[in-house]
């Protein structure tokens, strides 16, 4: 699954989330760490790029 998001600097990427190893909250929003080790930081927050906001925290199957 692809998912568009701005860098720092306003400019636009396309991230294939099948590559994200993890993320985790930072100054400017989220930094993306990717499975072969390189990262990005984009200025969406953690919250909302991991979703992990309250009504979104089920994850696997049978939620709800």
């Amino acid at each position: 699954m692809l998912k568009q998001c701005s860098l720092s600097d306003g400019s636009t990427v396309t991230v294939n989330l099948a590559t994200i190893a993890y993320m985790m909250p930072d100054a400017n929003g989220t930094l993306l760490m990717f499975v072969g080790g390189a990262s990005i930081s984009i200025r969406e927050p953690y919250d909302g790029v991991s979703g992990t906001k309250a009504d979104e925290r089920i994850v696997g199957f049978g939620g709800g």
